[in-house]
């Protein structure tokens, strides 16, 4: 059977890319929601920011992640969003300290399991519509990217 209908496709000013922030078991909700606020742009974080609070499942538990847009990477780029996370674990670790609320004011990792992008940067896809590479050289990092994913399926 034949189907009819519309669609729409939309392309954003600039190009997006992505950037998460992983919290360890020791940070809470409402904790990681701090954190959300203190990068999203609206807020005066990172310019171009859009962010939002995550669980994230895994075997030994419950751990929050911020999501983090980058609307515009030329304005806000993930180096600005690592900055905005020692800033923030700064001001948890004052806040720690003050309370008392652990033995020591704990430093980075007692907060951030990791900090990463996620996907294509803007300047990678630059270099694909404008760069100098040869068919040989994208199949050479094609082949690449094919022994990296068959190593996770222990191929």
């Amino acid at each position: 059977s034949t189907t009819k209908g519309d669609s729409i496709v939309g392309v954003p000013q600039h190009f997006v890319e992505n950037f998460n922030v992983r919290l360890t078991s020791n940070v809470s909700f409402q904790m990681a929601k701090t954190l959300t606020e203190h990068l999203r742009g609206r807020n005066n974080g990172v310019a171009g920011v859009e962010a939002l609070t995550l669980p994230y499942i895994r075997n030994d538990g419950k751990v929050y992640e911020v999501a983090c847009n980058l609307t515009n990477p030329s304005q806000g780029n993930a180096d600005d969003i690592k900055s905005y996370v020692v800033e923030w674990v700064e001001t948890q670790r004052r806040r720690a300290a003050e309370k008392r609320a652990f033995d020591k004011a704990e430093g980075y990792k007692f907060y951030v399991e990791d900090a990463y992008r996620v996907g294509t940067t803007e300047h990678q896809c630059r270099e694909v519509l404008f760069g100098n590479k040869t068919t040989k050289d994208w199949l050479d990092h094609d082949e690449g990217v094919q022994d990296r994913f068959r190593s996770c399926f222990g191929g």
